[in-house]
């Protein structure tokens, strides 16, 4: 009886899903732009070549924090700095001039399978709150890591707010994981 409600139990109990927002806020940068190749937050890693910008530098975007932009001809990658898969929401973009500006995300799922989604601005620039926010289908659920696609499309832009949720742990593992253990107790109960 004991062990069926153990049992029961676990199998409802799995890892909480720990939602993150990556918002780019560091209290070493102060006013100012620095170039990074590397830049992790939360558990989240971001490689590539881009720019830390601080808000309220001229002539960039304004969101009224710090964000990253994306130049013409680098790369962007992200992903959790465990290997763990995660479950991309949304992210913010702007444009850093007029116009509008489409950047395609990639994420690879486990078995190497590729997804993507590409989102376009509005193209309207210096109005005061330049970010647009975007969200993800549901095929970026499970998710290796991402990257930006358009490396070679001259486009500039800038992303900041990129919310993140890990993905939970099935409550099945906890489930196989109680019956192994009462496997190994009936084992040593019988020696």
């Amino acid at each position: 009886m004991k062990k069926s409600i153990l049992s029961i139990v676990l199998c409802f109990l799995s890892v909480p899903v720990d939602a993150v927002v990556i918002n780019f806020d560091t209290p070493t940068l102060v006013g100012g732009i620095e170039r990074v190749e590397r830049y992790t937050e939360s558990g989240v890693v971001f490689s590539g070549a881009f720019n830390h910008v601080d808000t309220g530098i001229s002539g960039t975007p304004f969101n009224g924090t710090a964000f990253m932009q994306y130049e013409s001809f680098s790369s962007l990658n992200f992903g959790m700095s465990d290997d763990s898969l995660m479950n991309l929401v949304s992210i913010d973009l702007s444009e850093l001039s007029s116009g509008p500006v489409s950047v395609e995300f990639i994420g690879q799922l486990p078995g190497s399978i590729m997804v993507s989604q590409t989102f376009t601005t509005d193209g309207i620039f210096g109005t005061g709150n330049d970010f647009e926010t975007f969200f993800f289908d549901d095929v970026f659920q499970g998710v290796d890591y991402f990257f930006v696609s358009n490396a070679f499309h001259g486009n500039h832009f800038a992303f900041d707010n990129v919310n993140i949720d890990s993905v939970p742990l099935p409550a099945s593992v906890w489930l196989f994981v109680s019956g192994l253990l009462g496997f190994m107790g009936l084992a040593r109960r019988k020696n």
